[in-house]
């Protein structure tokens, strides 16, 4: 008994790797642009925001010396 030949159909296969190609470079891009976005939120919009809550986490010593 003879194995069975399989015909590929290359046309197909392209077409199929071509669309997934342009759909995981549309995931990528969204997410690239998403990245982008939030940082310039976060160092642009917010920069006050963060700021103020640095200078406030400041340690501040009191004035007295440690006796020994």
């Amino acid at each position: 008994m003879m194995a069975r030949i399989r015909i590929k159909d290359y046309v197909r296969e392209t077409n199929l790797i071509q669309a997934r190609l342009v759909i995981s470079s549309i995931i990528v891009a969204a997410l690239c642009f998403a990245l982008l976005a939030r940082l310039y939120y976060l160092q642009i919009e917010q920069h006050s925001h963060y700021s103020t809550l640095s200078q406030e986490n400041r340690i501040s010593w009191p004035g007295c010396t440690i006796c020994r």
